[in-house]
Formats: C-alpha cells, structure tokens, sequence
C-alpha cells in the first residue's frame, strides 16, 4: 500500500475538506496523487513545488497539474509558477 493511501486512510476519519500536493518538483509522476484524489473525491487546495514555505506554496490551478503531467521533469516551472500567481 502506498505512503498516500495509507495516509488518506488514516486521516480519512477526520473528513478532510482538501489536500496539499508538496514536493511536486521531486515528482516524477503525478499519476498516483491523481488516482488517489480521484478515488477520495478531494479537492487539491494548495500546491508546493519547492523548498520555501509560505513562499513556495500556491493556490492549487488546474494548469499547473496539467503541467506536472505532461512534463514531469519540470520545464518552464518558472513559466507555469508565474501564470498559477496571477
């Protein structure tokens, strides 16, 4: 069982309104966290794709997953970061 699934098992009970996807510059794939929200039905609330917090969390777009998905090695992050900002 994954570390995701094991954790939206156990956090479950507690009926959580959304998740925050961190660490999606060290991702190589965003499948399973997608299968998983998919399968929860929870809302992504925030996005994290470096080191600095607050500084590098964003309010979760759609564009930046679609991003993450089709160039899982990060290419014009900054491009992407700067559109999920306005």
């Amino acid at each position: 069982q994954s570390v995701m699934s094991e954790a939206a098992r156990r956090f479950g009970d507690g009926k959580p309104a959304g998740v925050i996807l961190t660490k999606l510059d060290e991702a190589t794939s965003l499948g399973a966290a997608l299968s998983l929200l998919i399968k929860t039905r929870l809302p992504v609330a925030w996005l994290s794709d470096g080191q600095r917090v607050p500084e590098d969390l964003k309010l979760a777009r759609i564009a930046h997953l679609i991003k993450g998905i089709a160039d899982p090695n990060g290419e014009e992050r900054e491009e992407i970061s700067a559109e999920v900002e306005q």
